[in-house]
């Protein structure tokens, strides 16, 4: 699949047809075709959570400046992200402003960070940054039409983080780093990490 063939739909309803296999019924017909046989079938990914965080609709859109999290410093507490639909986030050519940011924390192992079962679209910049942090876990996460580099470790120092099981689709060029003009869903700068799934 191309991405800019990508595509956002609404699903409309949810049943069962005459053979008992579930029909989805969408806002509007797909404008490309989608292969959908196993093992090269589509991604396909949810984007609405119950717990949504979200820039200004039109102002965060206008600017391309939208919410973050953050997380550094001494004698950090727990940052850990369950169920949550972040939307319009990020500051596009900001440093250090992404929609979820460890920064600097240095060894997580065993505090038991994460981020998980989030969604995150329309993001200015990023999707989830590990700056400078070992030990966490990033598992579960969904992210479509993002700034520059999706799922990213940043200077090379972070290790013994795991990566597991995140879709991202379609990322778009953005202004930070040089090859942020072909960004990548994982930007993998350590090897001593584990990507799977």
């Amino acid at each position: 699949m191309y991405p800019q063939q990508s595509e956002k739909r609404t699903i409309t309803s949810i049943g069962r047809d005459g053979s008992n296999r579930m029909m989805l019924t969408l806002s509007s017909p797909l404008t490309y075709m989608h292969y959908g046989v196993a093992p090269e079938a589509a991604e396909v990914g949810l984007l609405t959570r119950s717990i949504l965080m979200q820039g200004h609709p039109s102002l965060s859109e206008a600017t391309q400046f939208g919410g973050h999290i953050i997380m550094g410093g001494p004698n950090t507490g727990l940052m850990t992200v369950h169920g949550v639909e972040f939307l319009r986030m990020g500051q596009r050519g900001v440093l250090a402003r992404y929609p979820i940011h460890w920064h600097r924390l240095t060894d997580r192992i065993g505090f038991g960070d994460f981020v998980r079962s989030c969604s995150f679209h329309q993001s200015f910049q990023r999707c989830v940054t590990v700056h400078d942090t070992r030990g966490v876990l990033v598992k579960d996460n969904v992210a479509f039409n993002i700034t520059g580099h999706c799922y990213f470790l940043e200077d090379a120092s972070e290790s013994f983080n795991t990566f597991d099981h995140n879709l991202g689709i379609l990322m778009r060029p953005g202004p930070m780093i040089p090859s942020d003009d072909r960004p990548s869903v994982f930007w993998m700068t350590n090897l001593n990490n584990t990507w799977i799934n």
